[in-house]
């Protein structure tokens, strides 16, 4: 277990190297405001979480972690770099909307993983699962469909880590969600400065 936590974190370390960024990407360019994206009241939005790799978004109202014909949630349309779904109405409290992130090319260690949301949920992403506040002063330059990809990109590695050790879908994904929120909370200002650095000078030799 050791072995597995010392990888976890080097994994969850490159991750953060890039989602960290978005609170200083400033200073790589002129100054912005994030673009809000206005969706209607019975709408969520699926954000940073590629819609290639999602088989189903549901409301497990039998929380049985799977999402069954009948809970299914439709897709309506895409905006402002989000995937838009119908959201439930008069969701009942205690259940949880489910999206189900299948692996059509065949590279992960799992065909399917599922990530859980509250029922009232409007943004579905991992900026939520994680309680990372997104505060970036130069969105334009760094967007949160990015920074939220790049959490999810990161959360698949380690997943297709932990199963190679052992782990069920289900305990990997709590696991790297806890270390995920854990890492992201333990971000001192001289630490995002240092990474935010070191990613600039990586786009510029790139």
């Amino acid at each position: 277990m050791k072995y597995i936590k010392k990888t976890l974190h080097t994994t969850i370390g490159r991750t953060t190297l890039f989602c960290a960024t978005a609170l200083l990407l400033a200073a790589c360019g002129g100054g912005g405001t994030e673009k809000t994206d206005e969706t209607g009241e019975n709408d969520i939005s699926l954000i940073g979480i590629p819609k290639s790799m999602v088989s189903a978004v549901c409301l497990d109202s039998n929380s049985n972690l799977l999402c069954e014909a009948t809970e299914e949630l439709d897709y309506r349309y895409d905006f402002g770099g989000a995937s838009i779904y119908e959201a439930p109405r008069n969701p009942p409290v205690g259940k949880e909307i489910l999206v189900v992130v299948s692996d059509p090319a065949k590279t992960n260690f799992f065909d399917k993983s599922v990530l859980a949301f509250p029922s009232d949920s409007k943004e579905l992403s991992m900026q939520k699962l994680t309680d990372w506040e997104y505060t970036p002063i130069d969105a334009k330059d760094y967007p949160k469909e990015q920074a939220n990809l790049e959490l999810f990109l990161g959360h698949q590695q380690n997943l297709n880590l932990l199963g190679q050790n052992g782990l069920s879908a289900e305990e990997a994904g709590n696991a790297s969600l806890k270390e995920i929120k854990a890492s992201l909370s333990k971000l001192s200002d001289a630490d995002i400065k240092a990474m935010a650095e070191e990613l600039v000078n990586l786009k510029a030799e790139s």
